[in-house]
């Protein structure tokens, strides 16, 4: 049976977890997230499946169990997913990456069921996915990385969960996914793309940034190699790891199983750790 394992934490100790829970998702799982999509206070999930067209909801019922899934369609074979409030309702919506050249955008009737899917084209075998306001204007635009085409794609929103045709920008060899952030603290939404390798460095992976200019369009591309020449950047994420306010990167190194850290110096630039 495919699925996802939930894992209760014991009572009795803070680091310490129960016996997994396999709850079935109905596809070949590639993504997971959590969010609270029926307004009822609890975390639900949500799962993409490689090879499956769509995306598989499973609503929590309050007491670690959670209903059976719920498959909604979407693009062929999707990938990357992310989480927001698209149409600016009050509820949270989702937005999937395909592995063919579409965003599939499902926006939340309010109670945790979702409409009819909505394509947008983007780069070519799109795979991460984030949400940010990138252009300032209150609505929660997207942005994909596309390794077939190795750029990323930003689809601003124009209100009401519908994006304007998306805008490519050079990311990398082979992006793999894409994180959001400001980086360079000046107060806009900035793009990390990471990178599966660079034929430039030596064919190691890298970590490229990409700055807001401020209205939502994007500088060319800064690079921060990870690892050596037979490095891999598979996944990257953010968050202010060593507490000083900044925006850090974490880059998964697939190849040599390790991740790789890069701090914040200050005006988007990174060291690594």
């Amino acid at each position: 049976m495919l699925g996802v394992l939930v894992l209760a934490q014991s009572a009795t100790a803070q680091v310490c977890f129960d016996a997994d829970v396999p709850i079935d998702v109905g596809l070949f799982a590639l993504d997971l997230l959590s969010a609270d999509l029926d307004g009822d206070g609890d975390t639900d999930l949500v799962a993409t499946g490689q090879g499956v067209p769509g995306v598989s909801v499973l609503l929590n019922h309050g007491n670690n169990s959670f209903a059976p899934y719920a498959h909604y369609d979407a693009v062929y074979g999707t990938a990357g997913i992310t989480s927001a409030d698209l149409d600016a309702d009050g509820d949270t919506d989702l937005a999937v990456a395909s592995h063919g050249a579409d965003v599939s955008v499902l926006l939340n009737h309010g109670n945790g069921t979702f409409g009819t899917d909505v394509q947008y084209a983007v780069g070519q075998n799109p795979t991460g996915i984030t949400s940010a306001d990138f252009d300032g204007d209150g609505d929660i635009d997207l942005a994909t990385s596309a390794d077939g085409s190795a750029t990323v794609s930003v689809l601003l929103n124009q209100g009401q969960g519908s994006f304007a045709p998306h805008v490519q920008y050079a990311a990398g060899h082979e992006p793999t996914d894409v994180t959001s952030a400001d980086l360079d603290g000046d107060g806009d939404v900035d793009l990390a793309v990471s990178n599966f390798f660079n034929p430039a460095a030596g064919f190691a992976g890298t970590v490229s940034v990409l700055l807001n200019q401020g209205n939502g369009t994007f500088a060319a591309p800064v690079f921060h190699v990870i690892g050596d020449w037979t490095s891999v950047a598979y996944y990257v994420t953010n968050a202010d790891l060593n507490g000083d306010g900044r925006a850090d990167l974490v880059a998964l190194n697939d190849d040599q199983d390790y991740v790789a850290v890069l701090l914040n110096q200050g005006g988007g630039s990174s060291r690594p750790t």
